[in-house]
C-alpha cells in the first residue's frame, strides 16, 4: 500500500497540529494584569507581592510595581495566593540632594585646586554627574509628592486579607480595593 505525497502531508500536519493542541491547555503560570485602588482612587506608586498561602514568595518575578493603579506581573503560578502591597522608593529625595551637593563640593574644590596650579579646571565628568544625580532629585521628588502611604495591615500578606486566583494564561483581576481608614 503505497501512500501519497498529499496523504503524508495530510498526516504530518494533523499530528503537528494534535501536539500543539495538547501543549495550549496546561499553562502553569498566568500573565496577570490589574489595578489598585485606595480610597477609591488609583494607587499612585507601590510595590505589590504575590505569595503562596503558605506565606512565602518564592520567586521574585511574584513582585512588580504599581504605577499610576496599575500592575502587570508574569509568570504568577496558578491556585490562590495571598497578597501584600507596600507604598515605598529604593531613594528618597534627600538621597538625591546630598549626592547634588557633594558632586558640586567635588567640582568647588577641583576648580579650587586648578586654580592655585594656575591650570584650568575640566569639571566635564562631574558636570555630567551633576546633571544626571539632578535628574534623579527631580524624579523621586515627583514621585515623593504623588506618593500616598498604603496602611500598615496590607504591608504583609498575613494581615493583609487579599487573596486572589490565577489561572493558566493572560488575565485581568479584578480591582484591588484598598483603605487607609
Amino acid at each position: 500500500m503505497r501512500f501519497s505525497r498529499f496523504s503524508c502531508f495530510f498526516v504530518l500536519v494533523l499530528g503537528s497540529l494534535t501536539l500543539l493542541g495538547g501543549c495550549s491547555g496546561n499553562k502553569k503560570n498566568g500573565e496577570v494584569t490589574g489595578t489598585v485602588n485606595l480610597d477609591g482612587k488609583p494607587l499612585p506608586y507601590g510595590i505589590l507581592k504575590f505569595s503562596n498561602p503558605t506565606g512565602k514568595a518564592t520567586d521574585q518575578s511574584l513582585t512588580g510595581e504599581i504605577n499610576d493603579g496599575e500592575f502587570s506581573i508574569k509568570k504568577v503560578p496558578v491556585g490562590e495566593l495571598k497578597v501584600s502591597i507596600k507604598t515605598e522608593l529604593t531613594a528618597m529625595p534627600e538621597e538625591f540632594r546630598i549626592k547634588v551637593e557633594s558632586l558640586k563640593n567635588t567640582k568647588k574644590i577641583a576648580a579650587d585646586a586648578a586654580a592655585k596650579a594656575g591650570q584650568p579646571a575640566d569639571t566635564t565628568i562631574v558636570d555630567e554627574q551633576i546633571a544626571e544625580a539632578q535628574k534623579e532629585l527631580d524624579k523621586a521628588t515627583a514621585l515623593q509628592k504623588k506618593l500616598k502611604v498604603v496602611p500598615k495591615k496590607y504591608w504583609d500578606e498575613k494581615t493583609s486579607g487579599i487573596t486572589v486566583t490565577i489561572k493558566g494564561g493572560a488575565q485581568t483581576l479584578d480591582p484591588i480595593e484598598l483603605s487607609s481608614k
